[in-house]
């Protein structure tokens, strides 16, 4: 029983000489991977990275909290980034397609936050993409 108390404080500690830093940049990381790789699952939120990685929620917290972030700002952006490059592909999706291929279930909540970070909504945004997409170029006399 003493021998596997003192694993586990080590475990949580980190190992002599080990930078806690280095493990939280590390959870950072292959959090970001985990929520890049599920965005279109809209069930995915900060505990079910979480748990995906097998730490407690708040030890993801405080891992991304170190760099003045947190899980669910970082999934958000991750997913409306993930949108931005869907409505600039020419193949063109509905704005509804995009908000579930991004894990959005309401379009509407989906538009508010898109325009929120993006400065347009998604329609507009689109648009704007293929009016440059189209236009002639300019020579410069």
């Amino acid at each position: 029983m003493r021998a596997s108390t003192i694993a586990l404080l080590a475990a949580a500690l980190g190992s002599a000489g080990e930078d806690p830093r280095d493990a939280r940049a590390v959870l950072r990381a292959r959090a970001t991977a985990v929520l890049r790789d599920r965005l279109g699952d809209p069930s995915l939120d900060p505990a079910r990275i979480a748990a995906a990685l097998h730490v407690s929620l708040r030890t993801l917290q405080v891992a991304f909290a170190e760099v003045g972030l947190s899980p669910a700002r970082e999934l958000l952006a991750a997913r409306l980034d993930r949108a931005a490059d869907l409505l600039a592909d020419p193949a063109g999706r509905t704005v509804t397609e995009v908000a579930h291929a991004v894990g959005f279930g309401d379009p509407s909540q989906f538009s508010r936050s898109f325009k929120a970070r993006h400065g347009s909504s998604p329609r507009d945004w689109r648009d704007a993409l293929r009016e440059s997409a189209t236009a002639p170029a300019r020579t410069h006399m």
